[in-house]
């Protein structure tokens, strides 16, 4: 196993795609973004025309059953397209095979596979939760959906420097209206400062130790990630603080240029709301592939360059 250099780890992510990039296209931008985009279109429509629809707005029971049970239906496709084209990428571009149905098959089944385990641990612990008291389930269970939904994925990359970035920009301004607030409300912002920065910062460890395990299940054609978890903390060891550190160079790049987009989208949007209008399909097809490509060319590029850079993992102890 090499030891980890953030300039080897950045130039194998900026060449990981070359050779094979209209087939890294395809899965990247066509089954993970486009696709969803067009079922969550003809499933559930416009999401900003049905956020102001009125029988929405008024809370009519029958269109928000029938919104609730298409977005899980949307969700959940989603997922396993996100998820089955990261791997796609991966398997396509860590084993340099140019086979797109042998890696299109390989990640669909994957993805399917982590969103499966992802909806049977929330109902295994939803479960046990609702046996030591049925009042403790319903906040247990959207403890695990916000985990899994949100943060697991996180566990594969390193997008969980963004959320440390937004724990750290919410903490300053918490800190800040602390004055305005009175002595209790002040002392609740400190303790939401802690939390929020700690949970942060263990997200991004995580994702630092865990962020070869993707990489090394493609590399290897595993459905599980179980074996690639162990694997994926034993090869980010000795690395770990340097991997952390690297992923906060990125992270802050990305968090400024998020910023920045966030400014240009915004006023675009307001202004388009103040004169009546709702985003059209085109419009938000272009919004979210301008946020979207980006972030799933690095969610796979940073992990796979580590990987390529820490080599491929021996036999001897993991959870050292």
């Amino acid at each position: 196993m090499n030891r980890f250099s953030i300039g080897q780890a950045w130039s194998h992510a900026t060449g990981f795609f070359s050779g094979n990039a209209a087939n890294h296209a395809i899965v990247l931008i066509g089954i993970g973004i486009l696709v969803p985009l067009v079922l969550q279109w003809v499933i559930i429509g416009n999401p900003m025309a049905n956020a102001f629809n009125p029988a929405v707005m008024a809370g009519n029971p029958t269109m928000m059953a029938g919104m609730g049970v298409g977005l899980i239906v949307i969700s959940l496709l989603s997922y396993v397209l996100q998820f089955g084209s990261y791997f796609s990428s991966w398997r396509l571009g860590i084993t340099d095979a140019g086979d797109l149905p042998g890696g299109l098959r390989f990640g669909m089944i994957a993805g399917a596979v982590l969103v499966g385990l992802m909806i049977a641990t929330i109902v295994v612990l939803a479960a046990v939760a609702y046996a030591i008291s049925p009042w403790l389930a319903i906040p247990f269970i959207l403890v695990l959906m916000l985990f899994f939904i949100v943060i697991y994925p996180w566990l594969f990359g390193f997008m969980a420097i963004l959320f440390l970035l937004l724990a750290a920009f919410g903490s300053y301004a918490l800190t800040s209206m602390a004055p305005m607030m009175g002595g209790t409300a002040a002392g609740g912002s400190g303790v939401m400062v802690i939390l929020l920065v700690a949970f942060g910062a263990l997200c991004l460890w995580l994702a630092a130790r865990l962020c070869c395990t993707g990489p090394s299940m493609a590399d290897r054609s595993e459905y599980l990630p179980f074996q690639a978890l162990k694997r994926s903390w034993s090869m980010t060891s000795e690395g770990q603080w340097r991997i952390v550190g690297y992923f906060l160079l990125i992270g802050v790049v990305l968090f400024v240029l998020a910023i920045i987009l966030g400014l240009l989208v915004g006023s675009s949007f307001q202004s388009m709301m103040m004169g009546g209008g709702v985003p059209g399909f085109g419009t938000i097809i272009l919004l979210t592939l301008i946020v979207s490509i980006p972030m799933a060319y690095f969610t796979v590029a940073v992990p796979a360059g580590i990987y390529r850079a820490l080599g491929h993992e021996s036999a001897g102890e993991v959870f050292t």
